[in-house]
């Protein structure tokens, strides 16, 4: 109940990575987010691409944390950092 909307990160049995705003949730911890994004990472960067409107089964998930929004925003000192959907491309073909 504290998390509702509150943006969260859910993790996927799949291992996906999927951040949005928790909107809803039922007793067999189905969830609805809004404003979602799918997060991909590499190295000490990661990308997101938008979704929308999510939902997702209770079945599916590993974990769901509460994400601090100025750190998500603007980074972490020596942490992960934001780049674009393109910049992110062109490092992923890079290292490989």
């Amino acid at each position: 109940m504290e998390q509702l909307d509150h943006k969260v990160m859910v993790i996927l049995n799949d291992k996906q990575h999927i951040v949005g705003i928790l909107r809803s949730f039922d007793q067999f911890g189905n969830f609805v987010l809004e404003k979602t994004h799918k997060r991909f990472y590499h190295e000490q960067v990661f990308t997101d691409v938008y979704l929308g409107l999510y939902v997702i089964r209770g079945e599916n998930v590993q974990l769901l944390g509460e994400i601090d929004e100025a750190k998500d925003e603007h980074g972490v000192p020596g942490g992960l950092r934001r780049v674009t959907a393109a910049e992110f491309a062109a490092l992923k073909k890079q290292s490989e």
